[in-house]
């Protein structure tokens, strides 16, 4: 090692650089003889600062393995800079969507009630919440509720009102009244 590249980082001649492992000793080693012998605040902080950015290089490089990584901004010997940086290719989960109606125009299944517009669906008080977010996309105005309820008016002139608890089984609910985007009905969000 030289006073140039003390702990090895730069990569050699053939394009080997070092492994993790022997860095980290290194390192290890390095900050035990700096901290136990008499180094300045000054000096101690170059040095921290030196091997953070050693080992930071050390990982994109893919320190323990036998290629470099690609695409992560570090121009090995013998390479052109790449102008537009490359970033991998990522699979996003799709957002939540709007719940969509049966073929009635009705969410979820019929519940106890011997009316078919009081709806069950399953999970609780964040089903509930999704829900109301997801159809109420677009609403022109909102207003709170007592007991924590929210109203939100659709463009067509649809309330919809989330409840944290219905009066009728104490169950989250989100009501469907008025205006035509979607059949009346009230759907209480069971666990």
């Amino acid at each position: 090692m030289s006073n140039v590249d003390p702990f090895g980082l730069c990569a050699d001649s053939d394009n080997q650089g070092i492994n993790l492992a022997s860095f980290l000793s290194s390192t290890e080693q390095t900050l035990s003889n700096f901290w136990h012998n008499e180094t300045t605040g000054q000096e101690a902080q170059y040095w921290q600062g030196f091997l953070l950015f050693g080992l930071t290089a050390e990982i994109l490089n893919g320190a323990g393995s036998e290629e470099p990584i690609p695409g992560n901004g570090i121009v090995q010997p013998g390479e052109t800079p790449n102008e537009t940086p490359t970033t991998p290719e990522v699979t996003q989960e799709p957002q939540n969507q709007s719940p969509q109606p049966n073929e009635n125009g009705y969410f979820g299944v019929k519940g106890q009630s011997s009316s078919s517009s009081v709806r069950n669906i399953s999970g609780g008080n964040l089903a509930a919440q999704d829900f109301f977010d997801n159809i109420t996309n677009g609403y022109i105005s909102e207003r709170s509720i007592t007991g924590g309820g929210i109203v939100r008016t659709m463009p067509d002139g649809t309330n919809i009102t989330y409840r944290p608890s219905s009066s009728s089984d104490g169950t989250p609910a989100v009501d469907i009244n008025g205006g035509s985007t979607y059949i009346q009905q009230k759907i209480h969000f069971v666990n």
